[in-house]
Parts: C-alpha cells; sequence; structure tokens
C-alpha cells in the first residue's frame, strides 16, 4: 500500500479476489489515513515499522519548507500499528524500509507507546508472519515438535532497559 491510494489498493484487490488470491500487502505507514479502504480489502498487512524523523526547523525560514501533511505524518505514523490493531486488521512486521534494522526494537516500543498492544506487537513478530508464510505448523509459537529460537532478556522485551542476555 503506497501512500494513500484508494484507487491503488482497490484495483490490487479487485484483480486478486478475480483470481482467488488471497492478498498480503507492503504497508507504507500511512494506512491510519485510508483505513477504512484497507479494512475493506481483507487483506493481511507486511508492516515496516520505519518512522519519520522530525523535521528540520531550527529557524522560521526551516519551518516555513515544512508542509502540514509532512507535520501530521510525523506526528501520527507511530500510531500506525495501534490503529491497524484497533481496525482489526491482520499485520506482521518487517524491517523492511529501515536504514538501520537495529531500529526495529526501539520502533516496536515507540509503537507501543502510542497504543499497540504487546501482545499484538508480539504476535506481529512471531505468530501472525508464520500464519503469513504458510509454517504455522512448523513455527510460530512454542510447542512440541515446533522450531524456535529463544531470546532471555533481562526485562519485558518491550522495556526500554531489557538487556539481551542470550539468543
Amino acid at each position: 500500500i503506497p501512500k494513500p491510494s484508494p484507487e491503488l489498493s482497490e484495483a490490487a484487490d479487485k484483480i486478486a479476489k478475480e483470481f482467488g488470491i488471497n492478498q498480503i500487502y507492503l504497508g507504507s505507514g500511512f494506512e491510519y489515513q485510508i483505513l477504512p479502504q484497507v479494512k475493506a480489502t481483507g487483506a493481511s498487512i507486511i508492516l515496516p515499522l520505519n518512522f519519520p524523523k522530525a523535521p528540520y526547523v531550527k529557524t522560521a525560514e526551516d519551518a516555513l519548507d515544512v508542509s502540514l501533511a509532512d507535520l501530521r505524518h510525523w506526528e501520527r505514523a507511530p500510531r500506525n500499528p495501534a490503529v491497524l490493531e484497533q481496525g482489526k486488521i491482520e499485520f506482521a512486521f518487517t524491517t523492511t524500509k529501515l536504514k538501520d534494522r537495529s531500529q526495529l526494537l526501539k520502533n516496536l516500543r515507540t509503537a507501543i507507546k502510542y497504543g499497540l498492544t504487546k501482545q499484538t506487537a508480539l504476535a506481529a513478530l512471531t505468530t501472525v508472519p508464520a500464519k503469513l508464510c504458510g509454517v504455522a505448523d512448523k513455527t510460530g509459537t512454542l510447542e512440541s515438535g515446533k522450531l524456535a529460537n529463544f531470546i532471555i532478556l533481562s526485562h519485558d522485551l518491550f522495556d526500554e532497559d531489557a538487556a539481551i542476555y542470550s539468543v
């Protein structure tokens, strides 16, 4: 789903339905702006956790170069995962579009501060990707006979002071 374009989403949805394809869209971070159209597709979203940086505004002249739309997106983008959760839209996270992949956890914690529940955040990292990739019978949960990776932490994964002891 690129920057809000309901026409593009509707066209892709129409093609997918015509051929009986379960569509999965790569999110753009702007889904909160077109939530009804996103929800109407019934599709799952692979959601990048790349939030815009604060606009550079050190002088009055700098402020003139920043659009209201850019300011609004900077303010609202961290709420995007929570908006999708509230809209009951299934999504998984990806590091795609992150310049520095080590920012994933930091951005995930930001999304939680902006309303995303920890339960949905964890599912978007584990069970939902396994389901979307068709491997939920082999991975995604801690069960006998499934493949798993463990992370040993000092605190809850979503706490900012959590230290990773072992992977």
